[in-house]
């Protein structure tokens, strides 16, 4: 018996953008969207002692707390996939100098998701960039594994970075909040969730997971100096 034709199956793109979409992405913010998103880094500012930023423009607005000696910016980026498609980012950033040229990139297993609308869209360029050169590295935890793709130049370090209660945070932030991507240089801590977060229990999620990492690179002595963080 012949096999029924492919052709009404939803392609992949189709089937990340349908799940995007079941995840909370919207077509362009609305007014209430960017006032929502301005509410939470303000009580995120306030909560953490840190100095908010607003922009007059939409998924441009951040603040930045103290971390010990490390400047953490947490912000909203504005992603056009196309037309009347849109994704909202929220992502972690700290600029520091590490003491070695380790490099990690943790990021979903379907590349295509990044190549959708403009490539050169901040951050995921950078993280497409930041591949060239790396191996890639087996976490041996398979539920991990089904989800992400991990690569770096250095497996001594990798291993004792990406632990399984990072693993087990980052599977978490999956589930809830659709794709975390993480990417590790030594000059940048980039943390980005793919998505509009809701409430306070969200970014809590998302930078406590940021903070484990930057404790992880303290602990291993891989920190150097004070970071500079972009204004």
């Amino acid at each position: 018996m012949e096999k029924k034709s492919d052709k009404n199956k939803p392609s992949v793109k189709e089937k990340i953008r349908d799940y995007a979409v079941l995840k909370g992405h919207y077509l362009h913010p609305t007014k209430e969207d960017h006032l929502r998103e301005i509410d939470l880094l303000v009580n995120q500012a306030v909560k953490r002692n840190g100095m908010f930023h607003k922009s007059k423009f939409v998924g441009r607005s951040y603040f930045i707390f103290k971390d010990k000696d490390l400047d953490v910016k947490v912000g909203i980026t504005l992603v056009g996939r196309g037309d009347n498609d849109f994704r909202t980012d929220t992502y972690v950033k700290v600029k520091y100098n590490l003491t070695s040229k380790f490099r990690l990139s943790v990021y979903i297993k379907d590349a295509s998701f990044f190549l959708t609308g403009d490539i050169t869209d901040y951050p995921n360029f950078r993280v497409i960039q930041s591949l060239l050169g790396l191996k890639k590295f087996d976490t041996l935890n398979n539920d991990f594994n089904e989800k992400f793709i991990v690569k770096t130049n250095d497996e001594a370090i990798a291993v004792n970075i990406l632990k399984y209660d990072i693993q087990n945070l980052l599977l978490d932030l999956e589930s809830e909040y659709f794709y975390p991507v993480v990417n590790i240089t030594n000059k940048e801590f980039l943390l980005v969730a793919h998505n509009r977060l809701n409430d306070e229990k969200e970014y809590d999620a998302l930078i406590d997971t940021a903070l484990l990492f930057l404790n992880r690179l303290k602990g291993l002595g891989l920190i150097d100096l004070v970071s500079k963080v972009e204004k």
